[in-house]
């Protein structure tokens, strides 16, 4: 959430990795070398499924910091990350759990054709900004050779540090899911390997006719745990 006008409104989903730090995107929170927000116009809301009364339902935090890759270019969906250090530690229960950061092989082809789930507040319809309720979908990974090929606007978004997930047949991203974790399950747990980052289509809400892409947590482990310490 983010504050206008002395009202807060919400920006961009994002994924509690520890009981202090959440992942997002980086363009949600900066363009260029310009942060869009100081740390007081945000709150992490936490807990919650709906936008509707998230006042009520749910646990509010304040923001200590916040801090981009160093490599982010808003014009790309490379490194677009930034990782913000709440004022508290937060109670993990019910409805608030961590994500494990990705553990395993950075390698895409391991894990080429096997779906991970985004949950935002995307949605497909043109009247209305974001859902009201929160949505998830389960995409299936792509390569990136599928994914170039498909369509020749990618070699400008796409990187050695990004992946694409999705069908090309009406299931992707929309808007509200910047900043959304692309989850999968191992051997049990929820494991991060993606952020939600860009669609090809900028100018609608959901671009469905194209992959989506999403910047790969596994290239960036090093710097996100320096961003924990």
């Amino acid at each position: 959430m983010y504050k206008v006008n002395g009202e807060f409104k919400y920006r961009c989903s994002g994924t509690l990795i520890s009981k202090r730090h959440v992942i997002t995107a980086g363009h949600c929170l900066q363009y260029g070398k310009v942060p869009l927000f100081s740390k007081d116009e945000v709150i992490v809301v936490l807990g919650i499924t709906s936008l509707e009364n998230w006042r009520s339902t749910g646990v509010l935090s304040g923001v200590e910091s916040f801090k981009t890759h160093t490599d982010f270019k808003e014009t790309s969906a490379d490194v677009d990350f930034a990782v913000i250090t709440l004022d508290t530690e937060v109670k993990f229960g019910e409805n608030i759990r961590r994500a494990c950061l990705w553990e395993e092989s950075d390698d895409l082809d391991v894990i080429v054709g096997l779906e991970g789930t985004v949950a935002g507040w995307g949605s497909e319809n043109p009247d209305e900004e974001y859902a009201k309720d929160l949505r998830s979908i389960n995409l299936p990974i792509v390569s990136q050779a599928v994914c170039l090929r498909s369509d020749p606007g990618f070699k400008t978004i796409v990187s050695s540090r990004t992946f694409c997930a999705g069908s090309i047949n009406g299931r992707g991203i929309c808007t509200g899911d910047s900043g959304a974790g692309f989850l999968m399950l191992r051997s049990g747990r929820w494991a991060l390997r993606g952020v939600t980052s860009l669609a090809l289509k900028e100018n609608v809400n959901c671009d469905l006719d194209n992959y989506s892409v999403f910047a790969d947590v596994a290239k960036v482990k090093a710097w996100i745990r320096s961003m924990l310490a």
